[in-house]
């Protein structure tokens, strides 16, 4: 590893970094401009799914509030119901032109909650229009609002909404980006989309865009049935997995708590004992899913059993209950979001991790040498044991002199760790037990190849999307101790330092006196307004750091390095 050197220098980027800075490039694209060839207003195929206001020759469940009713929305007449909910008269197909290609979209729901497979088509210069497009980059987006009750209402024609980005395409499928708050309008001539970091985008009608739900059209086109749909709730999970099905489609809908939303849809043959589908899942472009599974059914119960499911959703026996439409889950920026752009408190973002905590210790042996460490840890685990390596001068009871500590498994009492040593001992005769004390923070490297997100807010900044590995400890993997650099925050604040022997010439942009805070908010600042400064010595906030962290709280910052 190379200290940074105060001259400009060329970054060497990684394969997969320079492959992720072209995905995400097709998704932050200022889009206005030029409109699609002009359409009647509305459009010709909605796709709210248990969104469609029920017309009044439905049976009971046309006395539910308006938006909450139980059909899909296909309006052969290109024209929401005029009573509908906000979320369904949103619903279908768009785009608009600009700078030789087309930004499409079609905007579906669940029950009242809006999302959108979007995607850019090239548009050939000198070619015939296209019949249809065939998105070169596509991603799904998440539309959150702040209150629910607007999507609902059949009145209301705009919503302000938090936008995430995802799309397998990029980063591993996770969020491209932290929330970005912007407004949506239905206007006389198709939508506009307003702020999320873009500007304006006016997009008219367009049945050329991608379908959302390829496998899902099909079935309806085919279907002679209008019959609606019924909805089932999964029973005895903590987070419900919900499914709707009717006129030979099948969705399935689950949205857990700060992640992706995980929304299928497509073709669905009933047997009458058993479904084979087609499916495809937002953020995945239409890739084909195919998926089996016998049912029994009884009254309002459905119990499905999948056969050779490549569903991740429903892998084993899935018990399920009939709900009304009412019942579909309301999904809202306090409800699944954990950060709300100004509004999160930096202290509601700090979380622990459970490998700091203080433990009792099974010590088999300590060395001077990492790599001999992790060789007598590696033998260890080939012989049962729970092994890792920890590093001494990082915890309160153990020695200050620098020793890699090989260790047989974490306890929370000393009676648990006593009884547990005999076993150590028939390989280890000199294992003993210790207690750790408490964790002073572990040493931490993180490496920023220039796609890392900096989210600044009211006394702190958030990290997100960085490659954070222990510098001493090595703990072998389990998928309890993986860090997904996709998923987990990182937070820089007020009490955030600097150490004192960090060699601070190697911190691109940094003034006497910055605290680590100021120091990246103002490499943040240069980079929006003055970009030749930021990158005078090479960009500022990328490169090897290494850090002090106590859960995801960067303590201090020790260094700053370029990677060999």
């Amino acid at each position: 590893m190379k200290k940074k050197k105060i001259a400009g220098i060329a970054l060497r980027m990684s394969i997969a970094a320079l492959m992720s800075i072209a995905m995400l490039a097709g998704c932050g694209k200022d889009t206005a401009g030029t409109q699609a060839p002009e359409e009647a207003p509305g459009n010709a195929a909605e796709s709210g799914v248990g969104s469609a206001a029920p017309d009044a020759s439905e049976s009971e469940e046309a006395a539910e509030p308006e938006g909450s009713g139980a059909s899909v929305s296909e309006s052969p007449a290109g024209q929401a119901e005029a009573n509908a909910s906000l979320a369904k008269r949103l619903c279908g197909k768009y785009s608009t032109l600009q700078d030789g290609e087309y930004l499409g979209l079609e905007i579906v729901s669940f029950g009242n909650n809006l999302y959108a497979h979007a995607g850019y088509h090239f548009a050939e210069e000198g070619e015939p229009e296209p019949d249809a497009f065939s998105y070169y980059s596509y991603w799904c987006w998440e539309w959150i609002p702040e209150d629910p009750a607007v999507l609902e209402s059949d009145t209301a024609d705009s919503v302000e909404v938090y936008e995430l980005v995802f799309s397998n395409m990029a980063n591993a499928g996770h969020y491209q980006e932290v929330p970005v708050k912007g407004c949506i309008t239905l206007s006389a001539d198709g939508i506009v989309l307003e702020g999320f970091g873009r500007g304006r985008d006016e997009l008219q009608p367009d049945e050329r865009a991608e379908d959302a739900f390829p496998y899902a059209r099909e079935a309806e086109l085919q279907s002679a049935g209008d019959r609606a749909l019924e909805f089932y709730r999964s029973t005895g999970q903590e987070e419900p997995l919900y499914l709707a099905l009717g006129d030979g489609s099948m969705y399935l809908y689950r949205k857990s708590f700060d992640r992706e939303v995980a929304f299928y849809g497509g073709s669905c043959e009933d047997s009458g004992s058993g479904f084979s589908s087609r499916l495809s899942v937002l953020g995945s472009g239409g890739m084909p899913i195919p998926f089996s599974a016998d049912y029994e059914q009884g009254g309002d119960r459905l119990l499905i059993r999948p056969g050779d499911s490549e569903l991740p959703l429903l892998q084993e026996e899935t018990a399920f209950v009939k709900i009304a439409a009412a019942d579909l889950p309301r999904i809202c920026a306090d409800t699944s979001m954990r950060y709300v752009p100004g509004r999160t408190r930096a202290a509601d973002l700090l979380e622990p991790d459970p490998l700091q905590d203080a433990f009792y210790g099974i010590f088999l042996s300590a060395e001077k040498d990492r790599e001999r460490a992790e060789t007598n840890c590696r033998k260890a685990l080939e012989e049962g044991f729970e092994a890792s390596v920890i590093y001494t001068p990082e915890w309160e009871g153990l020695s200050r002199d620098p020793y890699y500590s090989v260790i047989a498994g974490r306890y929370a009492t000393r009676e648990a760790a006593e009884e547990a040593l005999p076993a150590a001992q028939e390989i280890y005769a000199d294992a003993y037990v210790k207690y750790s004390g408490q964790c002073m923070g572990t040493h931490m490297t993180y490496t920023n190849y220039g796609m890392a997100l900096f989210a600044p807010e009211d006394g702190y900044v958030l990290l997100k999307f960085l490659q954070m590995e222990p510098t001493y400890e090595w703990i072998p993997y389990t998928a309890e101790t993986e860090e997904d650099p996709f998923v987990r925050l990182w937070i820089v604040d007020e009490d955030t330092v600097f150490a004192p022997d960090a060699e601070m010439e190697f911190f691109g942009n940094y003034e006497e006196g910055d605290s680590p805070l100021d120091w990246i908010l103002r490499n943040v600042e240069l980079m929006e307004t003055d970009s030749e400064q930021y990158y005078a010595n090479g960009p500022a906030l990328a490169g090897v750091f290494e850090v002090v962290v106590t859960g995801n709280h960067i303590d201090a910052f020790l260094g700053s390095y370029w990677w060999d």
